[in-house]
């Protein structure tokens, strides 16, 4: 979101290619926010984490699922002590996030850009 941002607070227009936003509504008080949410990647060694991360809610999964998921109610519970992933009551929250999680990264690990499937 930098480049953007930058280009637009000069009245430049940012190259189409890029994949972030400007943030100049967020700095001019217009906007909270230009995003629906933010993703973030880790690696601990071979297990591969990618998480997105909403006003209401944190969702993790490790190498996309198959080692285990963390949800996270980030208004009730912001110290992230309490794991809702496997609570039947949380099914749609989590369902919805890990569509963000798989609409955001392929499986093979790389972002979509302008929404087509594989590597940039």
């Amino acid at each position: 979101d930098l480049y953007p941002t930058l280009a637009d607070l000069c009245g430049l227009e940012a190259p189409k290619y890029l994949d972030g936003k400007s943030l100049k509504p967020v700095l001019d008080g217009t906007a909270l926010s230009v995003h629906e949410a933010a993703f973030t990647q880790v690696e601990r060694g071979a297990v591969h984490g990618t998480s997105v991360r909403t006003v209401m809610y944190r969702y993790t999964e490790w190498n996309y699922g198959d080692n285990g998921a963390q949800l996270y109610d980030m208004i009730n519970d912001p110290f992230q002590t309490k794991n809702l992933a496997n609570d039947p009551k949380y099914a749609q929250p989590r369902a919805e996030m890990h569509g963000m999680i798989e609409a955001h990264w392929p499986r093979d690990g790389w972002p979509k850009q302008d929404g087509k499937k594989g590597k940039k």
